[in-house]
């Protein structure tokens, strides 16, 4: 259903007059109410190569202009503000980004429930469900109820979704917790092997999902949990041990995930630092005594640094107490350090 026309293209935004027919912001097609004069909402638009621009609304007004003599039907002041989103194109495969934008004075329509179902790329899913019911795979899983087209369920690619960067936002309890175990319980509720060998693996800093998948009646989901340094097992949690010292810098920067320009060479100075120090304990005696005295170099650094910089007397004492102190618990942490670092560590609480 046509609602208006495009009246100006500007870069990455679209201008459009509502008809003076469509009174308020909602349309009814085929029993369906459709919004589309809410921020967030859809509409499309055809380009001259066949494609349906799909586009979100942004912003809306009213215009002061009042022109006397109409042009196009166009009799009504509403105006929309448009931020082209990706095309349909006529093979009815959807993508991101737009190519060609539509031309001036072209019919703004309502983005319908079957345009969303090519928008998720969910039309495999209804294909196969009616080709062969009883043995179909699923393809999707259910998300929720959409905000922006009313009351229309969410059913996202389970392909597509695991396949890109995705992201939950939201304050302290507001359930980005929830929304992630629904959507891991959500695929592998499925009766039709649409998790078939997958693996999931959750980082789960706060302790959150143990909680989520405790209850499963299922016996082919198999559900493992660690915990760092456990030395026996605590609440049904098994001790989970990473190999460091088999790790090089390159696998270490993988693991931490550190990006090349920014955060590769802090990490890269952060543990060639950290081999070094790890060498005070491991070391035969000669070798040693090298990476001691690399130790007491970098102490001077340090303490140098901070007597270059223009603080007051205390601010430097304190810092650099507090430096010399870290320094101290961490040798007292390690039997070996004590007695490889017994010299140094004196120096150090002297100073």
């Amino acid at each position: 259903m046509k609602v208006g026309k495009l009246v100006s293209v500007n870069y990455n935004q679209l201008k459009v007059k509502i008809a003076s027919e469509i009174r308020g912001g909602s349309v009814n097609i085929a029993g369906h109410v459709y919004y589309f004069g809410n921020i967030g909402s859809y509409l499309k638009l055809d380009n001259a190569i066949g494609e349906t621009v799909v586009c979100e609304v942004v912003s809306i007004f009213d215009s002061d202009q009042s022109l006397e003599r109409s042009s196009f039907d166009l009799e009504s002041n509403r105006e929309l503000i448009l931020k082209p989103i990706g095309t349909i194109s006529e093979s009815s495969i959807f993508s991101l980004g737009v190519g060609i934008y539509p031309s001036l004075y072209s019919d703004v329509s309502i983005v319908t429930h079957e345009d969303m179902r090519l928008i998720l790329r969910n039309e495999e899913e209804s294909k196969a469900e009616k080709a062969d019911p009883e043995n179909q795979v699923h393809r999707t899983f259910s998300l929720g109820i959409s905000k922006n087209l009313i009351n229309y369920p969410i059913d996202v690619g389970i392909d597509n979704f695991f396949n890109i960067h995705s992201a939950v936002l939201g304050n302290s309890g507001s359930g980005k917790s929830n929304t992630i175990a629904h959507i891991v319980q959500e695929v592998h509720r499925k009766e039709a092997h649409s998790a078939w060998g997958s693996r999931i693996l959750i980082f789960d800093v706060n302790g959150e999902y143990k909680e989520a998948f405790k209850d499963r009646p299922d016996n082919d989901l198999a559900i493992k949990c660690y915990k760092p340094n456990l030395q026996s097992s605590e609440n049904g949690m098994e001790s989970f041990f990473l190999p460091h010292f088999l790790l090089n810098l390159d696998e270490w920067s993988a693991f931490l995930m550190a990006k090349e320009g920014a955060q590769k060479p802090f990490w890269d100075k952060v543990l060639q630092e950290s081999y070094r120090f790890y060498r005070i304990s491991s070391s035969e005696e000669d070798e040693r005594e090298k990476f001691i005295n690399y130790f007491r170099s970098r102490i001077c650094s340090l303490i140098n640094d901070l007597l270059s910089r223009a603080d007051t007397d205390t601010a430097i004492i304190t810092t650099a107490s507090g430096i010399l102190g870290a320094l101290l618990q961490i040798v007292d942490s390690d039997e070996r350090l004590q007695t490889n670092l017994a010299d140094l560590k004196e120096e150090i609480a002297n100073l």
